[in-house]
């Protein structure tokens, strides 16, 4: 019995084993100050990483929410639907919303329901698990409130430079019209209308200030919008150019009379 017994308690403590300590020379030891230090050092090395890998993605992701808009736009136009501006704001680092500012009577028509299957599919192409990015369209008025839309969260802003592109298209024009001495009233026409749309590029944005609200005006047309101005454009952008530009104001009131006299003297 005794030799059985033996035999079981040798059996036992084959079955488990502790691991002998591995010794080390000249072992470091550290206060409990030094390890609650080095762990709040890890924490904040970690929140560092943690924030550059933030930023990296919603600059990442933000790019790609400005490039829709301007795609959008771009095939507004197409449509014949010129996007007067559009206010884009970040939800999430990953999620973006955007309103659309379209002309009024374009939004009131009955075919306006082609823009939102356009958006529809715009954002079965652009949307997935880490990117999302939501259309809104909102009429242009006078009584539009930006800062309103402002304080909702909607802080960028996308104007195209629409001015610059016809002008640039105008002076094209002139230079290629230029080439024939028949096409004289033509050339004056587009020399006209180049400059009339770089002095428009060159005015705007303005700050202008109504009922007591100082309000940052992007383009002529909304200017007009704001003024209440429907006839006479042309005065009024005389007039506005005289007020900001008037080292200018008489070579373009020049420029614009031999335009007018070529229309209808030819």
């Amino acid at each position: 019995m005794k030799t059985e017994t033996k035999v079981k308690k040798n059996q036992e403590t084959n079955v488990w084993s502790i691991r002998p300590r591995i010794e080390v020379k000249n072992e470091k030891r550290y206060s409990a100050d030094e390890l609650i230090d080095a762990y709040f050092k890890g924490r904040k090395d970690q929140f560092e990483e943690n924030k550059k890998i933030l930023v990296e993605t919603f600059s990442t992701h933000l790019a790609r929410a400005k490039q829709v808009c301007v795609e959008f736009c771009q095939k507004l136009e197409q449509s014949t639907i010129e996007c007067s501006f559009v206010k884009l704001r970040a939800l999430t680092i990953s999620h973006f919303d955007a309103v659309f500012i379209v002309p009024k009577d374009k939004f009131i028509s009955n075919n306006f329901d082609m823009v939102y299957r356009m958006a529809r599919e715009k954002k079965k192409e652009v949307n997935t698990n880490t990117f999302n990015f939501s259309f809104s369209f909102m009429p242009l008025t006078k009584t539009l409130n930006e800062e309103r839309m402002l304080t909702d969260g909607y802080i960028l802003k996308y104007v195209k430079k629409i001015s610059l592109d016809h002008a640039l298209h105008n002076e094209k024009v002139c230079k290629y019209l230029n080439k024939k001495p028949e096409n004289a009233d033509w050339v004056i026409t587009t020399a006209f209308y180049s400059a009339m749309h770089f002095l428009r590029d060159k005015i705007f944005p303005l700050d202008l200030i109504e009922s007591g609200k100082k309000i940052k005006v992007t383009d002529f047309d909304i200017y007009c919008l704001i003024k209440n101005i429907n006839k006479g454009k042309h005065k009024a952008f005389s007039d506005l150019v005289e007020e900001k530009e008037p080292e200018l104001s008489d070579h373009y009131n020049h420029l614009k009379d031999i335009s007018w006299t070529a229309r209808y003297n030819c």
